[in-house]
């Protein structure tokens, strides 16, 4: 349910140049998404959170890359979570 919001904080972040947002923002999701076993997300967040915490968020242009794959992996991840509970739920 908060994921929405995470991936917003985290795209806005890298927009004005916010590492600590990035940096809040990617730890989040990717306790959220670890919990949940979407390894590819918690890769992704892991690799933002990284480097906002360094220091060395990418410029505009690869920051935005590297949102579209973790924006992609989420929607990945809610399919995948979606088909298993339509099959597991009576």
């Amino acid at each position: 349910a908060e994921t929405p919001r995470r991936l917003k904080a985290i795209k806005e972040g890298m927009e004005a140049g916010s590492a600590s947002q990035v940096m809040e923002a990617a730890h989040a999701l990717k306790g959220a998404s670890g919990l949940m076993g979407a390894q590819i997300v918690f890769a992704l967040a892991r690799e933002l959170e990284m480097s906002a915490k360094s220091g060395e968020l990418a410029p505009r242009e690869l920051s935005m890359e590297a949102w579209s794959k973790l924006d992609e992996a989420v929607l990945d991840a809610q399919v995948a979570i979606d088909n298993f509970l339509a099959k597991v739920q009576p």
